[in-house]
């Protein structure tokens, strides 16, 4: 027994040994495998978007206030002012004028860099009631397209040498064809670029000024208004004349209503007098009839 045991013990290390020194035919195909995703990987890696750092996100900030004054055109000239003083420009203007009231409504350009201290001076130099300040994030579709405009450079310049080889007609207007279809892609992305870039640039300023609401400034005041004389007679003129011709039109609609309806009118008018006498005369029928009775008792 004991030298049963020993042998299979022997034979147990044996193979534990063995699986040990003998490397895996697979193992070198897996490896390779790996290595040749992971170069692949990493290439395509290189194209993907890199995460930029805080100095290059890209942000479109734009803002809105809402201002009160006493004199609406003396803040906008001195919100004007203030604009070319941060190197910022007006870009549309509405102003609507009342009675008792006037405001400006108005879209100014203001460098991006130079928001924060623009609207800061603002606030300290005038009423401001409403602000609104909102960014828009666009790095991570800013830098795809950036990345999608080199791709295709580099592409339309891979067409132009295999325009440059080409050997038959064909293979001319193919090629030829994919290098318009390239060139315009990359037109579109430099004109997305080129318009991000403007709204990253110069933030957009929209201001509202309006007076304060003053009950004292905006009350009615009475006036004592009269017509002249020559008015006058000619509102008077013109209410006989119009009185008149109301009077006379529907005189005519009248008349023009029993004529045309003379077809109608006849036959009703018969009915309505024939029943209207039949039951006039039957009453008197009855009274008749009941002295004839009590004649004859």
């Amino acid at each position: 027994m004991k030298r049963k045991f020993w042998i299979m013990v022997l034979l147990v290390l044996m193979l534990v040994g063995c699986s040990k020194s003998e490397p895996s035919k697979d193992t070198g195909y897996i490896d390779s495998e790996w290595q040749n995703q992971a170069d692949g990987y990493n290439k395509n890696s290189e194209q993907t978007t890199k995460t930029p750092i805080n100095n290059n996100l890209k942000l479109i900030k734009n803002g809105a206030a809402t201002i009160k004054t006493k004199n609406v055109n003396e803040s906008y000239q001195n919100i004007l002012d203030l604009v070319k003083e941060f190197d910022g420009y007006q870009t549309d203007i509405s102003r609507n004028e009342g009675d008792y009231y006037t405001t400006i409504r108005v879209e100014f350009k203001i460098p991006a860099d130079n928001l924060d201290a623009f609207l800061d001076k603002l606030n300290k130099g005038e009423d401001v009631k409403y602000l609104n300040v909102f960014t828009q994030d666009i790095t991570k579709e800013y830098f795809d397209s950036d990345i999608r405009l080199r791709q295709l450079e580099k592409e339309l310049a891979k067409y132009q040498e295999f325009f440059d080889k080409a050997n038959t007609v064909e293979e001319m207007l193919q090629i030829q064809y994919e290098i318009n279809r390239t060139t315009t892609e990359i037109e579109i992305l430099k004109g997305q670029l080129n318009f991000w870039d403007s709204l990253i640039a110069y933030s957009t300023i929209n201001l509202d000024i309006s007076e304060y609401d003053d009950v004292i400034q905006t009350s009615q005041e009475i006036k004592f208004t009269a017509l002249s004389f020559e008015d006058f007679l000619y509102y008077l003129k013109s209410g006989i004349v119009r009185s008149t011709s109301a009077l006379v039109s529907i005189i005519q609609y009248a008349l023009i209503l029993v004529i045309a309806g003379i077809p109608i009118w006849l036959p009703v008018g018969g009915a309505v007098y024939y029943i209207i006498k039949k039951r006039k005369n039957a009453p008197k029928k009855e009274k008749v009839e009941k002295i004839e009775t009590i004649e004859k008792e």
